[in-house]
């Protein structure tokens, strides 16, 4: 017999600033019932608040993602949600290795791709309506090393470009591209 709690699908989201991940994680946990962990919330490190650093460690040092995802797992049954989605900082760039074994543990990763100027464009509006108002020069500091190694071929696989004619694409297509990632890997449609 399987155990439904090993079948819980486990996304993570990466991507530049101003990508979107953070209103996918907002899509999918409203729209999905999905546990939504944002690494880099205005509260702290999702990693630590959610008591994940030992797993996250342990995942990055050793290449071994089966306790970071038996935690998650459990994490998400305890909220009674069909699923988790995790989203990184722009920084938090995985090697592939890294995400290759995370798949491994049945952890499906998404790289939201877009233009740098679609990005930054993106960034300053939200930077703008949020009234932080940070600007270029922090999207660079931030988003340059990244955009280099997300546009290498090595991560084309991952890739999903979220941007149509300089917008984003919709809501529904969204949560539906995380849905065919999740059939693709072999978990039944939680997503309806």
């Amino acid at each position: 017999m399987t155990d439904p709690i090993s079948d819980l699908p486990i996304v993570f989201i990466l991507g530049l600033s101003g990508v979107g991940k953070s209103k996918l994680g907002e899509y999918l946990a409203e729209d999905s019932d999905f546990l939504y962990i944002e690494q880099d919330s205005t509260e702290g490190n999702g990693i630590d608040i959610w008591g994940l650093r030992n797993d996250w460690d342990n995942y990055l040092n050793d290449h071994s993602a089966s306790s970071l995802a038996k935690t998650i797992r459990e994490k998400t049954e305890l909220k009674v949600k069909k699923g988790a989605v995790l989203t990184f900082s722009s920084v938090v760039t995985l090697s592939i290795k890294d995400i290759e074994c995370a798949k491994q543990s049945g952890i499906n990763t998404i790289l939201l791709y877009g233009t740098d100027d679609d990005c930054l464009n993106s960034y300053l509006k939200r930077e703008q309506e949020s009234g932080r108002g940070y600007g270029k020069n922090r999207w660079l500091k931030y988003n340059t090393d990244s955009s280099a190694k997300f546009s290498s071929n090595d991560y084309e696989p991952f890739r999903e470009q979220v941007f149509d004619n300089h917008e984003h694409k919709s809501r529904s297509y969204l949560i539906e591209m995380v849905n065919n990632k999740i059939n693709e890997s072999g978990h039944k449609d939680y997503l309806e």
